[in-house]
């Protein structure tokens, strides 16, 4: 896979630029400039910058977006390229939540957290976990929006799809092409902010493409290793749950002392839902972002003891930094091979070139 990045060349309407980083913070509820910069331009120029602070400054004027200066955390570093201390995090208001959802009704189906509903008292170590999800997210997207084999992305933060008990930092499900199609999309007839949004889980499949489904963890290396063990069982729970038939897993072992989550019935296009296998390569991959190899191995451990032999993807931000794109970095599978996001095994270790 290759990336095609390239600076703005035509003159946009300020409303379509306000719309779209509306768009954004719906989808990702917490950015920095740099992070919304890229999300709209494919880039980050000092030019690209101006451009889109101007925009959220008429946004800011219309109280349809907030802004929280960034500062650092004793004890605590962030991963965005090292950039923890300049700047704002930028989040939607009600104001800006109501007429998003009235200029672009297709985001209700999305969930959506305003910087009102986030929380109460101002606490920036979550805010900055939210930014560092937007981060994994607009590093995605940066690489697939114009590759030839991407034919939609699907972005909920913070979803519950799976029930109210297993919220996920973010669910994320790509739709990729087998191989390139015959008459690609021009670039030029996009504009630079395009991404071929599916529409929902459910939109159905396409022939001759694969779907996959990711369940984003990040994870700043404060919780305790017996709680991420929890949460895999948790994952392995309600997967179980899930699956029809599946007493005789329960009785195996597996406590039922959780909701049951019908999850193909929201997480399965909608020709896949009834009865067949397919509908297993539909329940998330774990996709945990740590920041130390040694977190990545003490979590790699523990998540294993929750969900022995499950199919995860592990990483670290170093190795996220080393690599050109989030889809060809190496991750840590369930059997401690290197592989890219998508399976796939590397033919060496994390050090590898990415080509």
């Amino acid at each position: 896979m290759t990336r095609r990045a390239f600076g703005p060349k035509t003159t946009y309407e300020s409303r379509d630029i306000e719309r779209e980083l509306v768009r954004m913070l719906w989808t990702f509820h917490f950015a920095t400039t740099d992070q919304l910069t890229r999300l709209l331009w494919n880039a980050s120029t000092p030019t690209l910058r101006r451009r889109t602070t101007m925009a959220l400054q008429r946004l800011l004027d219309m109280f349809m977006v907030a802004r929280e200066a960034r500062r650092p955390l004793p004890g605590y570093r962030s991963q965005l390229n090292g950039r923890a201390s300049a700047g704002y995090y930028y989040a939607l208001t009600e104001a800006g939540r109501a007429w998003g959802g009235t200029t672009m009704p297709e985001l209700l189906a999305l969930h959506c957290t305003t910087r009102e509903g986030y929380m109460t008292d101002s606490d920036r170590r979550t805010i900055t976990h939210a930014v560092h999800c937007t981060e994994y997210g607009t590093r995605m997207i940066q690489y697939l929006r114009n590759h030839p084999l991407t034919l939609g992305m699907f972005f909920e933060t913070e979803s519950t799809v799976l029930g109210g008990h297993l919220r996920m930092d973010c669910l994320i499900r790509l739709r990729l092409h087998r191989r390139p199609p015959a008459t690609p999309v021009a670039v030029r007839d996009q504009p630079p902010w395009h991404v071929p949004w599916l529409g929902t889980l459910r939109t159905p499949s396409v022939a001759g493409t694969l779907d996959a489904t990711f369940a984003l963890e990040i994870d700043e290396g404060s919780e305790n290793l017996a709680v991420l063990r929890a949460k895999a069982l948790n994952y392995r729970r309600t997967f179980i749950q899930g699956v029809p038939g599946s007493q005789r897993l329960l009785a195996a072992g597996v406590e039922a002392d959780l909701p049951t989550v019908h999850w193909q019935r929201v997480l399965c296009p909608m020709e896949s839902v009834d009865g067949s296998e397919t509908q297993l390569v539909y329940f998330p991959i774990p996709l945990i972002i740590m920041n130390t190899e040694q977190r990545l191995a003490n979590v790699w451990q523990f998540w294993s003891e929750g969900w022995p032999d499950a199919e995860v993807r592990m990483t670290t931000w170093a190795l996220l930094e080393r690599a050109r794109s989030v889809m060809r970095a190496p991750y840590l599978n369930q059997q401690r091979q290197w592989v890219d996001l998508l399976g796939n095994a590397l033919s060496e270790g994390p050090d590898t070139e990415d080509t």
